[in-house]
């Protein structure tokens, strides 16, 4: 069997595909100002991805529920959707997750990026019941999404799942990095040191660092006791450079249409297809083919099984 090889321009062709379906947000609006319609965006998004996923033979479990705050009228529908081959998950799986919904512009690099990335994945490894992949909705919505699919699960089915990578803002941010910890969740440092170890096979750098003021859809499954870890793109050395006031003034002033301080162009007005760099997409592939066949043994070029 020939060897196939991660493709960073048909991860572009997803994340121009669910934008096709995404309409224009501000940064400045709150989702909660028109619910229905930010939920519709994100499902159509979800659709988009569940249609390249059943393409390449995936089975789609998806979990629907509805969604309230406490000062509306009435909850809404949301959804969160797995995907994995054959009839079962395999014990000791992989899952790698993202998010659907999204705050700003198109929602290119929050977090179309990442469904493109695992779009493409999905490909390479299809027939591997090893690997599974996810996408939640409400991220931006302090992860309701995530949390409302680790709650979901029993013991035995939470257990299948050995190592959890979370993909965010891949596509704009100057470098890659693995993140050592976000606020108060600690990535798993084999997790860390295979991502590290994977990068370096294929010739690309991969620092690691901490964030003290992000978050994002691991967090549910890493309270729950999973190993976990995110990835990630920024200006490190920008990022490194400000003071902890610019790094939370940088929001403000996203919100307003100006670029964010430290090269990302996740919630402002920027984010949109155009704004991604393709290579940043192959460098993520191209680290997570090695890292999964680190992890559990499988490449393009084959299935794996239990």
């Amino acid at each position: 069997m020939a060897i196939e090889f991660f493709d960073a321009s048909n991860a572009m062709q997803t994340v121009n595909r669910l934008c096709a379906v995404s309409h224009e947000l501000l940064p400045s609006a709150s989702p909660y100002q028109d619910l229905p319609r930010y939920l519709a965006a994100s499902r159509a998004r979800l659709e988009v991805l569940t249609e390249t996923m059943r393409g390449f033979g995936y089975g789609c479990r998806l979990q629907t529920f509805r969604h309230k705050r406490r000062l509306l009228s009435r909850s809404h529908e949301a959804a969160n959707a797995l995907f994995f081959c054959g009839d079962e998950i395999a014990p000791r799986s992989a899952l790698i997750i993202g998010h659907h919904d999204y705050c700003a512009g198109l929602g290119a690099e929050d977090n179309g990026a990442a469904l493109g990335v695992i779009a493409e994945l999905a490909r390479l490894f299809r027939g591997c019941n090893r690997l599974c992949f996810a996408s939640f909705d409400l991220e931006e919505l302090g992860c309701a999404g995530s949390t409302r699919f680790v709650k979901s699960l029993s013991r035995a089915e939470f257990r299948e799942f050995e190592w959890v990578i979370c993909l965010e803002c891949l596509g704009s941010g100057k470098d890659l990095v693995a993140c050592q910890w976000m606020c108060d969740v600690v990535s798993d440092p084999h997790l860390v040191s295979t991502l590290v170890e994977a990068a370096n096979a294929k010739g690309h750098e991969l620092p690691v660092h901490g964030f003290d003021c992000f978050y994002s859809d691991h967090f549910p499954f890493a309270a729950r006791g999973a190993k976990t870890v995110e990835l990630g793109s920024i200006d490190l050395a920008e990022w490194k450079g400000m003071s902890d006031r610019q790094r939370r003034n940088q929001f403000a002033m996203s919100a307003c249409g100006a670029r964010r301080l430290d090269g990302s162009i996740a919630h402002t007005v920027f984010d949109r297809p155009e704004n991604i760099q393709q290579s940043n997409l192959q460098k993520a592939g191209d680290c997570l083919v090695e890292t999964i066949r680190l992890l559990i043994g499988a490449s393009p070029a084959r299935s794996c099984d239990s």
